[in-house]
């Protein structure tokens, strides 16, 4: 019988050298020139290569969502912004 990949966390991802693309909390096509990964108790780290910022946040409370993370990458996002 077949094996088949947990559903629980499933989700649809392009990966590019190992790494998936995309902002967390975006479609990989909304935002191509990041990349990042996310870890266990609601981790991330991401980076931008047109702004050269790279982003990263590790918790102390474990929790089995990522909103801190979006909300605080969204953030960093906005507030950095594109170079001209």
């Amino acid at each position: 019988m077949p094996s088949k990949a947990p559903t629980k966390y499933s989700v649809t991802t392009r990966l590019a050298v190992g790494y998936p693309l995309g902002r967390i909390g975006t479609r990989p096509h909304e935002t191509p020139t990041t990349f990042g990964w996310v870890g266990g108790g609601g981790s991330h780290v991401y980076a931008d290569i047109p702004t050269g910022t790279s982003f990263a946040m590790s918790k102390n409370r474990l929790t089995p969502h990522f909103d801190t993370a979006r909300r605080l990458a969204d953030l960093t996002a906005t507030e950095i912004g594109p170079r001209t």
